[in-house]
């Protein structure tokens, strides 16, 4: 049973239950319960990759297939904003990233550890590479994938393998 040490978890000789730490399984068991289609989970954690091994009960890759566009154009043209969103934001998205794997990460100088102040560059982005407004899980992970160490990208409970993620801008 994996458990993450909190800023306000005992030392293991005060607490050898070890009931003041946070379970992977109870926090996989919240979000599965979550009333929620999309969620993406962010972890700035020591050994939080350890949370690959509770990703289960994967969605199928189906729903996109669901989803037809409501506009007749060239074949060779990309969607527009409203149907590219439409697509994703229709499926149960339920991602993870997390600041590295099953080691220790460091916390960084300054006020935020690399993996946060990469993510945080890539929220301001406004959209990513395009700037279109649209931020998708893809390429927040092309945005972080030169972090050191490595983070680690998934996904879990009822997320349907063919869809993003979207962070879309209000302003």
């Amino acid at each position: 049973m994996t458990k993450w040490v909190l800023s306000d978890s005992k030392l293991a000789q005060d607490d050898p239950s070890k009931s003041s730490y946070f379970d992977h399984n109870r926090l996989i068991g919240l979000l599965k319960n979550y009333q929620c289609k999309n969620i993406m989970l962010l972890i700035d954690a020591c050994f939080s990759g350890t949370i690959e091994s509770q990703s289960t009960s994967l969605g199928e890759g189906v729903c996109l297939d669901k989803v037809q566009p409501d506009f007749q154009s060239d074949i060779y043209s990309s969607a527009p904003n409203n149907v590219y969103m439409k697509r994703h934001l229709s499926c149960p998205t339920v991602k993870y990233i997390t600041s590295g794997g099953k080691e220790y990460v460091p916390d960084g100088s300054g006020n935020h550890s690399p993996f946060a102040a990469k993510l945080i560059e890539a929220l301001d982005s406004k959209g990513g590479f395009d700037k279109d407004g649209i931020l998708s899980f893809s390429e927040i992970r092309v945005m972080l994938q030169k972090v050191t160490p490595q983070p680690r990208f998934g996904r879990f409970g009822e997320d349907n393998s063919s869809t993003e993620f979207l962070l879309i801008a209000t302003e």
